[in-house]
């Protein structure tokens, strides 16, 4: 009796165990489980042995009830991948197809599980889905499906930044630039075919965005392909060359202009025109290239030209001031002196009470006349002008007289000028300017010590003091004779006159 016992409360567990098995289990937190069905084995009965003579009938042993597995419903879920593009929103996936009752937890990329899917950026997405049904239906278990997520078209004003173009040859590698300035903190590169530089050289680029914000750069296209760059015909920069027009003295020689400034080095200049005769000459200046690479890459420069008068010119006094005029008495001269400048002579004669002086250093009034003298075959004459020189009355007090003996008059001037066309300058030294002015004096005017053409010349200068001061009857004035020479062996023709301005 005791082994019957036994033996049913061994059948009891091995069915209680098969149930068990068939309601599944949980998921795991971190990776898709693998669900094992447990195998079943049915008990063996063994029927008692008898080890002594029966007396009694047995009793009667009834066999337990069989119990029967309920049927299994097969389930069919549904798990479809999608493919979206980037809108800001979330988007998910999901399964379906599941019986009421049924449970899904999802991994995303294999990570931790949750209770479903919500995904914004742009990206392919691996989406894990573990499924767990009721009792009666067959186990499902680990599903997988893709979402993707693109990226959106690129915005359209970053299109307009890079467009196909066209860019002047400069001598310089070329590659794409935007056409305006892209927003606060937005960078490009450049990728795609090689720099380019000679006219007629063209290729396609390919320009890579790299957006202000982390958002866009997760979720807009960068890439802007197929972005056409020519590279044409550059202009020859001009702009330091000038061709002026000039009037010249009559010289009885054959006589021209020059272009001025720096010519670019690959440009060959020739002139046409010019004349020996006084009157107007038209004189046309005519570019070519050095060689055929300059001309391949730039457009030629259109000729220039400039008119040269020869002998037709007045001179412009506007410069010079023929007014009437007050001078303190200094004395020293206070006689008016004029710059004279190339092909004109200006002369200065005085009268007071209508009487001629040579000097105007008494006070008083001076009648002053300015007369001027050409030669008539070149220039018009001017009319002569008068002014009436004022010369104060002696100060009360007597002025302190400036003692420039111990100042060493020193020019910037050693030997003579070679002419070359320029400008040949002298004045006082630096040195001789800080003694000067240790004892308050300084410089009121140069006269003739600005020259371009050959010659000899006396440069002079006027010194000045202040109110309290005088100077001693010559001290205030200083000259110096210096020149400007050919070079021996220059075939330099200096056909130059600079008119006063």
């Amino acid at each position: 009796m005791k082994k019957q016992l036994f033996l049913f409360v061994l059948f009891v567990f091995l069915v209680g165990c098969v149930l068990l098995t068939a309601c599944g289990g949980t998921p795991s937190t971190t990776t898709p489980p693998t669900t094992t069905a447990p195998s079943t084995t049915a008990p063996v009965t063994t029927a008692p042995v008898a080890t002594a003579p029966v007396t009694t009938p047995p009793p009667v042993t009834t066999a337990p009830p069989v119990t029967t597995a309920p049927p299994v419903t097969t389930v069919t879920p549904v798990f479809e991948g999608e493919e979206v593009t980037y809108n800001g929103s979330a988007h998910s996936i999901a399964v379906t197809g599941l019986p009421t009752g049924s449970t899904v937890l999802y991994s995303v990329n294999g990570g931790s599980y949750v209770s479903e899917v919500s995904l914004t950026d742009a990206g392919e997405y691996s989406v894990y889905a573990y499924v767990t049904v009721p009792a009666g239906y067959t186990p499902v278990g680990l599903l997988s499906a893709t979402l993707k997520i693109n990226k959106a078209p690129m915005p359209e004003e970053y299109k307009g930044y890079f467009e196909d173009s066209t860019v002047a040859y400069t001598g310089e590698f070329q590659k794409p630039v935007p056409a305006a300035t892209l927003p606060a903190g937005v960078s490009f590169r450049v990728e795609g075919a090689a720099a380019i530089r000679n006219a007629g050289d063209t290729a396609k680029y390919t320009i890579v965005y790299t957006y202000a914000d982390a958002t866009m750069n997760k979720n807009y296209e960068n890439r802007l392909e197929d972005v056409d760059l020519t590279v044409t015909k550059g202009d020859v920069d001009m702009s330091g060359v000038s061709f002026d027009d000039a009037t010249l003295p009559y010289t009885a020689a054959f006589q021209t202009l020059k272009l001025t400034g720096e010519l670019p080095s690959f440009l060959n200049v020739s002139y046409e025109g010019g004349g020996v005769e006084r009157g107007e000459h038209t004189i046309t200046a005519t570019f070519t290239f050095k060689t055929a690479g300059d001309a391949d890459n730039y457009n030629l420069p259109a000729p220039m030209t400039a008119t040269l008068t020869i002998g037709a010119g007045e001179f412009d006094l506007s410069s010079y001031d023929f007014d009437d005029r007050t001078k303190p008495w200094t004395g020293s001269d206070n006689k008016p002196v004029f710059a004279q400048v190339e092909g004109l002579t200006i002369n200065v004669t005085l009268k007071k009470n209508g009487e001629p002086v040579d000097v105007a250093i008494e006070p008083g009034e001076y009648e002053v006349t300015v007369s001027f003298v050409v030669d008539p075959s070149l220039y018009i004459k001017p009319e002569d002008r008068t002014f009436t020189l004022t010369v104060e009355d002696k100060p009360l007090i007597e002025l302190e007289v400036v003692d420039l003996s111990g100042v060493n008059f020193v020019w910037t001037y050693t030997e003579a000028f070679d002419v070359d066309g320029t400008e040949k300058t002298v004045v006082l030294s630096d040195e001789t300017l800080e003694a000067l002015a240790a004892l308050g004096v300084t410089v009121k005017r140069y006269e003739d010590n600005v020259k371009v053409a050959t010659g000899d010349y006396t440069a002079t200068v006027y010194l000045a003091c202040d109110a309290n001061s005088k100077f001693n009857p010559g001290d205030d004035v200083r000259t110096l004779a210096w020149s400007i020479k050919r070079a021996e062996g220059d075939s330099w023709t200096n056909g130059t006159i600079i008119n006063p301005k």
